[in-house]
């Protein structure tokens, strides 16, 4: 499938070019090919960076809410 790494073959996926078996063939490719989908992932990113925004939120917590909920120590889950 190394046909696949050629940038022609990128400029049509992100233009929508391909027919839907180039284009299915194409995606089994990026499934592989970490190269690749590096490139698609950066072109998507740079066209869509509003997708990719990451939004921090954080939640606090009082001890007094906390208190309030009265949990048990294996009920409380630790979120990122």
């Amino acid at each position: 499938m190394t046909d696949y790494c050629d940038r022609g073959w990128l400029a049509s996926y992100l233009r929508s070019e391909l027919e839907l078996d180039d284009k299915i063939e194409y995606l089994d490719h990026l499934d592989v090919c970490p190269e690749c989908w590096e490139k698609v992932y950066s072109a998507t990113k740079a066209t869509h960076p509003h997708y990719y925004k990451m939004t921090a939120r954080q939640v606090k917590v009082t001890e007094r809410d906390l208190a309030r909920m009265d949990l048990k120590e294996e009920e409380i889950i630790e979120v990122a």
